[in-house]
């Protein structure tokens, strides 16, 4: 088999079909189990991103190599928890591995290349994001004496949460969307000219929503998220599975908002509609507002299903030991069911060769 033949036969297609078999089955799950929970479909939709990961980083030899030890030990069920194929559909015959070969060192040479100009072009993005956040944390803080009356529902808020007083920072390269960043040292973004157009309910409903992101480790899952779809950049399905999942976050966000503000859904949809407006007006008058700031910004349909999901009526305020039972039930489940759903790739690669 040829290098090229081996990267896409035991790494590049199982990663994508297991990628498509997992969102599939996991948007099947929250049909037919009719999962509203945003919190809960989150962390769902982080197994299409993360499994992937996992299979493309695997070989379909040391696949096999594991699956026999597993059922050597009469634990087959563990495979579930790392191995894309418990019922043997992509493991390869014992003579297709033997007779494995890598031909052409020119070939070699290119690839090696290639995967190296991957990598740090990856890197180099991954930095420059990194700066380009780190860079808010050094602007100065809003005044308190100027805005009194921020700071006052900001310090309601963060006793509410329980989390660490966040600093409120302006920035002077562009207008932009509210966001925050961190958590042991929490930083919230607001531009002095959104903090003038809006209301006082309406500021205490964005720093809620951005208190919630800090509450939640977002920009934790951020980074993890954001470097899984980039490794995986080849992989349709996790590139869908990253858009859905940050969609349900600010769901997740908004739900919490309303929890510890205790305004009304409409209160809350309204605000999300008038800063968007805002914001595409600014966007009108060709003042950018950056990618890593547009947690209140989306599309048309994105801002619709948010606010429809804010004026659904909420089944599951808070938090009971039966909805964490039952989240983490189904998410074991969709981790092990899923492994079955894997077809015979290197069956239809063998015409390649």
């Amino acid at each position: 088999m040829r290098l090229w033949q081996s990267l896409l036969a035991n790494h590049v297609i199982p990663s994508i079909f297991d990628a498509a078999a997992t969102l599939l089955l996991v948007i099947l799950i929250f049909r037919v189990f009719k999962i509203k929970n945003p919190a809960t479909r989150f962390m769902a939709l982080l197994l299409p991103l993360i499994k992937p990961f996992i299979i493309f980083l695997d070989s379909s030899s040391t696949m096999a190599e594991q699956a026999d030890l597993m059922n050597t030990l009469h634990m087959p069920f563990l495979i579930a928890l790392r191995l894309p194929d418990p019922l043997n559909f992509l493991t390869p015959a014992r003579e297709e591995i033997a007779s494995f070969t890598y031909e052409g060192s020119m070939v070699i040479i290119a690839t090696a290349i290639l995967i190296i100009t991957i990598i740090a072009v990856l890197i180099r993005r991954w930095i420059q994001l990194y700066r380009s956040l780190s860079s808010f944390k050094r602007e100065e803080p809003l005044s308190k004496v100027d805005y009194p009356q921020l700071y006052k529902i900001l310090d309601r808020l963060v006793a509410k949460y329980n989390i660490n007083h966040p600093k409120i920072v302006d920035t002077n390269e562009t207008n932009i969307a509210p966001f925050s960043i961190g958590r042991k040292k929490p930083v919230i973004v607001l531009s002095k000219q959104l903090i003038n157009s809006l209301s006082e309910r309406q500021l205490e409903i964005i720093l809620a929503h951005e208190l919630a992101h800090i509450k939640r480790n977002d920009t934790l899952f951020a980074w993890i998220m954001v470097i899984l779809r980039d490794i995986l950049f080849f992989n349709p399905p996790t590139h869908s599975a990253f858009i859905m999942a940050e969609e349900e976050k600010e769901k997740a966000c908004d739900r919490l908002a309303l929890e510890k503000t205790g305004f009304s859904p409409h209160d809350l949809a309204s605000t999300l509609i008038d800063v968007a407006i805002i914001h595409q007006n600014r966007t009108l008058q060709k003042q950018p507002c950056p990618s890593i700031a547009r947690g209140f910004v989306f599309n048309r349909s994105t801002i619709e299903r948010r606010v429809g999901s804010i004026l659904e009526p909420l089944y599951l305020r808070k938090s009971s030991m039966a909805g964490t039972i039952l989240k983490a039930f189904l998410f074991i489940l969709v981790l092990y069911l899923q492994v079955g759903f894997i077809f015979r790739v290197k069956g239809m690669l063998l015409f390649l060769r």
